[in-house]
């Protein structure tokens, strides 16, 4: 009896009929399908001249294992051998070649549109995290969805939560362009401002004078000589100012502190203020906020911009060769005050000013004099005798004046470039001997002295009292590069 092939036309099985009887309900062993093999022609009685017919198969729904018979000794074949099985006319069972299908063919197919569908979205989430990551990190600084985090102002700094706010109003009445934030019960303020110099560093007036700026947009009646002190903040090099007035909206005399800073090129100014009545209470969470603020590493490569070393004198006949050098630009010689206006016996004099972003009546200024004393000796001691003549001259016409020598770290910052010091320069405070005398009287001095074709040189730095954190370190690195040609 021929073999019985599976009716499914994919399925390329083989069942031995005399093996079952007809009528049973058998299941595929390779593809699971279920049917039922129809009776076949009683014994004995074949039709004439017919070969046996197969049974006829009526298949069952579905596929999988069920309660059937089983066959015994069937063995699966492959593909070829199921191809090549003789077909029987008129048994029931279609004679057309099944069609050859690799097993699994389809699972694999979808395995590997999943797969990549898996690896395409493994890229994408790395992409969206990366931007993430670039959005809210700078070079590995650290920064979490909670920080206000801006890389093209090189700072983070972690918002402090409830009862804090964001205040558009008070952003635009102190006029800040980071954030201003305030705290309700009682109420508090907080406010940063930042402004970028690009490739310079800000000087310190400029720091001051923004201060001033913003907090007069503020308060009024705040004291008028208010000083920024040097304090580390954010791990660096700083200033602090503690500042007292009257809200202009309101009239309620607060108290807060200022904070200022310049790093790479930028500078940051942040304000910290309550009524003063509330100031023991908030205070202490005040004083917390600063330390919330941060720099990043976004500018790692800045470095500042230092142009040529300008030499003086530049023109001009001089009878002894000496010279002095700076990096900045601003210093002129002023030719208006030769001989007699500083310096009766100068062959040089020179005038600096500072021509920052905000317009002033009068900028930072200095002015700086060369001159000849005639005789040996000690540079420097000749240079300090003629300096305390010189400031304490005519005391009917000029009034008396106090010379006390400093000798403590200078103040301010340092010019750009580095220039090596020829000579150690020497400093005064020039004051009035009256203690109510006018405070604009008093000056910085300093001065350095060098021999040169047995002639004393030297050159004198001034600048006024009050613009010492500006001028300090410039005016002592300036003359302190004197020296013979």
């Amino acid at each position: 009896m021929s073999a019985l092939k599976c009716p499914n036309p994919s399925c390329p099985f083989l069942f031995d009929p005399t093996q079952v009887p007809p009528g049973a309900l058998l299941t595929c062993p390779r593809c699971g399908m279920r049917f039922t093999l129809g009776p076949t022609a009683a014994p004995g009685y074949p039709p004439p001249n017919v070969g046996y017919q197969p049974p006829v198969v009526a298949p069952t729904v579905g596929y999988g294992p069920s309660e059937t018979a089983s066959i015994p000794n069937a063995e699966p074949v492959d593909d070829d051998t199921a191809a090549s099985a003789p077909s029987q006319e008129g048994s029931g069972v279609s004679d057309r070649k099944a069609p050859s299908r690799k097993r699994g063919g389809a699972g694999a197919l979808i395995a590997a549109v999943g797969g990549a569908l898996l690896l395409l979205g493994v890229i994408v989430f790395g992409v969206v995290l990366a931007i993430m990551l670039k959005s809210n990190m700078s070079s590995g600084d650290g920064v979490t969805s909670s920080d206000l985090a801006k890389p093209e102002w090189n700072f983070a700094y972690k918002m402090p939560g409830d009862p804090w706010v964001m205040d558009a109003d008070m952003k635009n009445e102190i006029s800040v362009n980071a954030f201003a934030m305030k705290r309700g019960g009682p109420d508090a303020w907080a406010a940063l401002s930042v402004s970028d110099y690009k490739d310079r560093s800000p000087l310190l007036h400029e720091l001051r004078e923004k201060m001033l700026d913003q907090l007069n947009r503020v308060f009024q009646n705040l004291p008028p000589d208010l000083t920024l002190e040097p304090v580390k903040w954010a791990g660096k090099d700083a200033y602090h100012c503690r500042f007292r007035g009257e809200r202009r909206v309101g009239e309620t005399t607060c108290i807060g502190d200022c904070y200022v800073l310049s790093y790479k090129g930028l500078g940051y100014w942040f304000y910290a203020w309550s009524a003063e009545a509330d100031f023991d209470k908030v205070g202490t969470e005040l004083a917390e906020l600063k330390d919330k603020f941060r720099t990043l590493n976004e500018r790692e490569k800045w470095s500042e911009k230092v142009g040529n070393k300008v030499t003086f004198p530049r023109k001009g006949t001089h009878k002894l060769k000496y010279q002095i050098a700076t990096f900045e630009k601003f210093w002129k010689e002023d030719e208006r005050s030769l001989p007699t206006d500083l310096r009766p016996k100068a062959d040089l004099v020179l005038r600096g000013e500072f021509t920052g972003r905000s317009k002033q009546d009068r900028p930072p200024y200095a002015e700086l004099a060369v001159l000849f004393i005639e005789g040996g000796g000690d540079p420097m001691s000749v240079a300090a005798k003629e300096v305390r003549a010189y400031y304490t001259r005519d005391p009917d016409t000029f009034g008396k004046f106090n010379l006390t020598e400093l000798t403590g770290e200078p103040l301010g910052e340092p010019p750009p470039g580095e220039e090596p010091a020829a000579v150690q320069p020497a400093r005064y405070k020039v004051s009035p001997a009256d203690p109510n005398a006018s405070k604009s009287a008093e000056k910085l001095v300093v001065y350095a002295a060098i021999e040169v074709d047995g002639q004393t040189v030297i050159a004198e730095a001034s600048c006024p009292w009050s613009q010492r954190e500006v001028w300090e370190r410039r005016l002592i690195q300036f003359v302190a590069t004197l020296k013979g040609k």
